[in-house]
């Protein structure tokens, strides 16, 4: 089973997560140096769509990858 939804890098789920292409944003910043963990916040939503409604009641999980470049 699975579930749609979309990744936003605000919290007012304004702007798509991607990768800068169409009408996507990336995020960038500047890293903690070595062993430091830099945290970046992101924004999902379920939209009310009838595949979304049709969904079996369970937990959902799902994994996403990231790509870091320097």
């Amino acid at each position: 089973n699975t579930l749609q939804y979309t990744l936003y890098t605000n919290g007012a789920r304004t702007i798509v997560f991607g990768d800068g292409t169409g009408a996507t944003a990336t995020r960038s910043g500047v890293g903690n140096g070595l062993g430091a963990a830099r945290i970046v916040n992101v924004f999902g939503r379920l939209p009310d769509t009838a595949f979304n409604r049709a969904a079996v009641p369970g937990n959902y999980r799902d994994s996403i990858a990231v790509t870091i470049s320097y």
